[in-house]
């Protein structure tokens, strides 16, 4: 496992680097906890290497955006470092956003490709020529016909190896819109090198270790605290993090029985 690191010191890793890191030295210890299902550090790396080589096949690049309508889950984490290892952007946002909320943001970051998963691409789909630069939508659950993309084949489909493309720790990974002391949502772009540092900086803090166990209860990944303090920070220390996916306190404390979860985390009411 690598150096957590100091406050201020840059780790010159990037995100591809740094699954690939956790995954050759845990390997078949569980990353990834949702309901009966257990996704381990090396199934992880591998199908996030088989989206990238499909969002590769649709033609996105360095550069790209990809923009991301989806539930926390483990197709989440996939479909996040598969973009990010193919050095796109990724553009996570809010399922709770109206439809002229996400035209807003749509129109400002003009993604290439859309995933996500119903209700939502049931209630996009009749708006989706208004966006011409969301050149693919891809369903997680899209039974139907074309034109969209089943994610189920894509990710069956696709090779396990690495998608050939130079990154480096200063590229950009994502655009986190956030409204701040505003109400209008702003992009700010963040890159590789952020979300490791601050990964090793909350590690650091929370003295966490590889025999931790951490429950991601109703924080969304999409908002950079379920995503970077919570999953990346676990990941790459490698912890096993549960991802409860209803938002019931009962369900929770049986999770946290059940899995023997030793770290929680969330914002004080």
């Amino acid at each position: 496992m690598y150096s957590p690191g100091r406050a201020g010191e840059v780790l010159d890793l990037n995100l591809r680097e740094a699954l690939e890191r956790v995954a050759g030295e845990y390997g078949d210890k569980t990353a990834i906890v949702y309901g009966e299902r257990r996704l381990s550090y090396r199934e992880l790396d591998n199908a996030s290497n088989r989206m990238a080589q499909a969002l590769k096949d649709l033609g996105v690049g360095k550069g790209d955006r990809v923009a991301m309508l989806l539930n926390n889950s483990p197709e989440f984490v996939i479909v996040f470092f598969g973009i990010v290892k193919l050095g796109a952007l990724a553009v996570p946002l809010d399922i709770k956003y109206k439809l002229d909320e996400l035209a807003a943001l749509f129109n400002h970051s003009q993604p290439r490709v859309l995933v996500t998963e119903n209700p939502y691409l049931k209630q996009l789909s009749p708006s989706l020529g208004d966006f011409p630069f969301i050149e693919h939508v891809i369903g997680l659950d899209w039974e139907g016909a074309a034109p969209f993309h089943r994610y189920s084949e894509m990710i069956a489909l696709g090779p396990e190896q690495p998608v050939d493309v130079e990154l480096d720790g200063g590229d950009m990974a994502q655009i986190a819109y956030t409204s701040g002391p505003t109400t209008r949502p702003r992009g700010v772009l963040l890159c590789h090198r952020n979300f490791i540092e601050e990964a090793a900086i909350s590690a650091g803090g929370f003295r966490q270790t590889e025999d931790d166990i951490v429950v991601l209860f109703a924080l969304p990944m999409h908002h950079v605290f379920g995503l970077t303090i919570i999953l990346l920070t676990s990941l790459f220390r490698g912890s096993t993090v549960v991802i409860q996916p209803a938002l019931s306190m009962s369900n929770l404390w049986d999770t946290i029985e059940r899995e023997r979860v030793t770290l929680l985390m969330g914002v004080p009411y």
